[in-house]
């Protein structure tokens, strides 16, 4: 089944410099190998739809100032969503050329749309700060609360849009047993990365536990989330790369006590700066 990413932020509103929406069904055409039939049952998944929300705060309708990359990209998105017969440029480098076109139903197309949404809570909401006794479980139950379609559309994003969106579902952020997966289990992790690196100075590289659960504590703690794990293993494994060529045949473990000195001296670097 033909799948394509693509980026909310790189489209504009027509007849602006910047891609059309009909683009993002093109490069589905081109995952499926050019064939439509293929392409009308495709799966194209949109992310950073947080960022096309609705920058000016003027008429709800959209009749008041242009709002060419974020509300303008949602009426344009409107027509592919609800499901039409668009025309779609068969070359996704020259989406400008509009002779060579197919047309392709979108009726079919599963759209996916992403975002992290990350200041949501500042927008419709209903009470106030918990004060009092039992003021900490009341403010639990008040982040346990679902995302509602109100506090969305006060964010910017538009009612006909999510009218589109059937299903909506709210994640939670990744604790400290996820990150660890992350840290360990992709093919591509960042702890195989450094045992890969070092191997070629006949060096053994273990990562023990311990080690990695201060790295997640220290991501957790500062909310850096999944993203800022390399940088922070980065920074424990910097002196150990500069040093690789003089400790050849050697074991090195990255443990607990290795990583916490590491990491005071971070926070020491940022609270000086």
């Amino acid at each position: 089944m033909p799948f394509t990413t693509v980026d909310a932020t790189e489209y504009t509103e027509a007849g602006y410099y910047g891609k059309d929406v009909e683009v993002m069904v093109s490069d589905l055409l081109f995952k499926a190998n050019h064939s439509v039939e293929d392409t009308q049952r495709g799966i194209i998944f949109i992310d950073e739809v947080d960022k096309i929300a609705r920058r000016t705060q003027g008429a709800r309708n959209g009749a008041g100032s242009r709002d060419i990359g974020g509300e303008g990209v949602q009426q344009s998105l409107l027509k592919l969503l609800e499901g039409r017969e668009v025309h779609v440029p068969m070359n996704v480098t020259q989406a400008w050329n509009k002779s060579d076109f197919v047309q392709v139903d979108t009726r079919d197309i599963l759209f996916i749309c992403a975002g992290t949404f990350s200041d949501l809570h500042d927008f419709g909401d209903d009470g106030g700060r918990a004060m009092g006794f039992g003021a900490d479980a009341a403010g639990a139950k008040k982040k346990e609360k679902r995302i509602s379609t109100k506090q969305l559309v006060d964010f910017g994003m538009m009612a006909e849009f999510l009218g589109r969106m059937p299903v909506m579902v709210q994640l939670e952020r990744l604790g400290e047993p996820e990150l660890l997966r992350v840290l360990t289990e992709p093919p591509d992790a960042i702890t195989r990365e450094f045992k890969e690196l070092l191997s070629l100075d006949d060096i053994e590289l273990e990562f023990p536990e311990g080690g990695l659960r201060e790295v997640v504590r220290y991501s957790v703690a500062r909310g850096l989330g999944a993203r800022g794990l390399r940088s922070i293993l980065e920074h424990v494994m910097s002196d150990i790369m500069f040093e690789a060529p003089e400790r050849r045949h050697r074991q090195v473990a990255v443990d607990a006590e290795f990583v916490k000195a590491r990491l005071s001296s971070l926070d020491d670097v940022e609270i000086s700066v």
